[in-house]
């Protein structure tokens, strides 16, 4: 504390009075602050747009949804009516078996064909005939040779069959698998064994 040992400052030491500008001063530089709140602009991704401006823009509904895109967006609808009904009713899997004689391939069973004529006509599936025999013969290789051949031929004696009826040739497909999908695989020379198995496929 300044005493009688230790001076007071001098003048030249305190810091000047802050400047307070005059009232009219004051006045104007508050009006220019209300005016820049008013004109103020607003930024949007780069873009000035003055507060006027937004305040004038009509309100709008958000645009409309994009179509869906995707391995799902062009579906066809579900069949309608009786046809979609029947095709519904029908599903895809066997629709017939056909038995045979040992060692023959004479279609005998017409009536089992004409229900899958009715079938494929309905619903415009492919129809894939299985031809198949039982486990008769003599050694492996011949046997198998053989029952190849007898499954085979019944086969394309159904699809013969088939395009007789009606059914066109590109909406057929044929298949043989000799003894090896046996029906009875415990009585692999059982009669059952040996038949064409017809499938609705779409």
């Amino acid at each position: 504390m300044p005493g009688a040992n230790q001076p007071f400052p001098s003048l030249g030491t305190v810091p000047a009075a802050p400047t307070i500008p005059a009232l009219e001063q004051r006045r104007q530089m508050e009006m220019n602050l209300a005016a820049d709140r008013q004109g103020a602009v607003f930024t949007a991704e780069g873009t000035n747009v003055p507060a006027a401006t937004v305040a004038a823009l009509p309100a709008t509904d958000p645009p409309p949804l994009a179509p869906l895109q995707g391995p799902g967006a062009n579906l066809a609808a579900p069949p309608q009516g009786n046809a979609g009904l029947r095709r519904e009713s029908i599903a895809q899997g066997r629709l017939a078996t056909i038995g045979f004689p040992a060692g023959g391939s004479k279609v005998l069973e017409i009536q089992q064909l004409r229900d899958a004529v009715s079938a494929q006509k309905s619903t415009g599936a492919v129809l894939r005939v299985v031809g198949h025999a039982s486990r008769d013969g003599g050694s492996l290789g011949s046997r198998q040779v053989a029952n190849f051949r007898t499954s085979m031929e019944r086969a394309e004696a159904v699809a013969r069959a088939l395009l007789d009826l009606g059914v066109p040739a590109s909406r057929i497909m044929v298949d043989a698998r000799g003894d090896n999908d046996l029906a009875d695989p415990v009585n692999p020379t059982s009669g059952v064994n040996r038949r064409v198995e017809i499938y609705l496929e779409y």
